[in-house]
């Protein structure tokens, strides 16, 4: 399999719509009492059953997270755990700063009393600096996946490295086995601490299944020999349309257990469907945002202006005037990141001196 840094920006944008999708309809009680929105199909809700499949986004995201960090052996994991962390908290820690100033100055006090949802945003110091240190994500209940991909890149994207220096079948089974105890151990998760590890495990194989992807080509190419041949031979619309399909219903009757596989169905789906009807450049450009997207379309239709949101009652409507609303905060968003990420590249240089002391370079990948 592989994946252009185009295609990559190109599935983003589709998970991204997806997460859009998924948070505005698949959470009924998050709606306010009298802002309703009229079903298209009332009989069917199309848009709460895509809704649902929307949580297909974290398996998209995770498995082009994996896959990136596969493309390239490294010969400093330290180095460059440290420098993909960074990269990713330049983004969060912009993001946190003007939204939460947003809702300090314009939105104060920041409460919310649905019939079966609650919010409220508290401004004091001792939350703020464990959200702004991913001690908690109190601030955003929806910004949980900001630990979940620290702990890949300083945890999961190391041990994926150690093993393929050995044997990648290894990483294959361990990845597997953690999964199963995820799965097997998901209804004795009470404690919150426990609920996060669990998740981790069931997670971390998505991630897993990317990299491994991305710096085994030949596996992929090995799985494509099992594919019948009625439906290589079919042409490349109806198979990509059917393979999405697919994709979809086995989604909604087992939910997230098949992300691994899932995920990677949808990619080599959607991509070409993209590109035949000319919307690609749209979302690469989606794609290109996805990050801080993620993390302010919940504030604009959740907590800064849900009645405005809802109130629109069309489901069309209501998703392009979030997306719009949230691209445009995303893209003035970008150079306030570019600034930051100016002003700490030489600390990056500093930090990649340090660790070259002390850190030994790796070797060469072995199959």
């Amino acid at each position: 399999m592989t994946l252009t840094r185009d295609d990559s920006s190109i599935a983003k944008g589709a998970a991204i719509l997806l997460m859009m999708i998924h948070h505005l309809f698949a959470f009924p009680e998050r709606i306010p009492v009298g802002f309703e929105y009229h079903s298209i199909l009332p009989h069917f809700r199309p848009e709460f059953q895509i809704g649902v499949f929307g949580r297909l986004c974290v398996g998209l995201f995770l498995f082009l997270s994996g896959f990136g960090f596969g493309a390239k052996p490294a010969h400093e994991i330290a180095y460059s755990c440290i420098k993909r962390a960074a990269a990713f908290y330049r983004v969060y820690i912009v993001n946190l700063v003007l939204l939460i100033g947003i809702a300090y100055f314009f939105f104060n006090p920041l409460s919310l009393q649905y019939p079966d949802w609650s919010y409220s945003l508290s401004f004091s110091a001792s939350t703020i600096l464990q959200n702004v240190f991913l001690l908690s994500t109190s601030c955003c209940p929806e910004w949980w996946f900001a630990r979940l991909y620290i702990l890949a890149i300083f945890f999961i994207y190391p041990v994926c490295e150690i093993f393929c220096r050995k044997r990648v079948s290894n990483l294959i089974m361990v990845s597997i086995l953690a999964y199963l105890v995820a799965v097997s151990t998901a209804s004795h998760t009470s404690p919150k601490f426990f609920h996060d590890f669990n998740r981790f495990l069931f997670r971390q194989i998505t991630f897993v299944c990317g990299f491994v992807l991305s710096r085994y080509p030949a596996i992929t190419v090995s799985i494509r020999g099992w594919v019948p041949e009625w439906l290589t031979s079919m042409p490349a619309l109806p198979r990509n349309g059917l393979l999405l399909l697919f994709v979809f219903f086995v989604h909604q009757l087992l939910g997230t257990n098949l992300d691994v596989l899932l995920a990677p169905l949808f990619i080599i789906g959607f991509l070409p469907l993209s590109k035949q009807f000319h919307c690609d450049a749209a979302f690469a450009f989606l794609g290109k945002h996805s990050a801080s997207m993620w993390m302010n379309h919940t504030f604009i239709c959740y907590y800064f202006f849900p009645k405005q949101i809802y109130g629109l009652k069309n489901p069309l409507l209501i998703l392009a005037v979030l997306g719009t609303t949230s691209l445009i905060l995303a893209v003035m968003t970008a150079p306030m990141i570019r600034l930051l990420t100016h002003l700490t590249t030489p600390l990056g240089s500093t930090v990649r001196r340090v660790i070259g002391k002390f850190a030994p370079q790796a070797g060469a990948p072995v199959q």
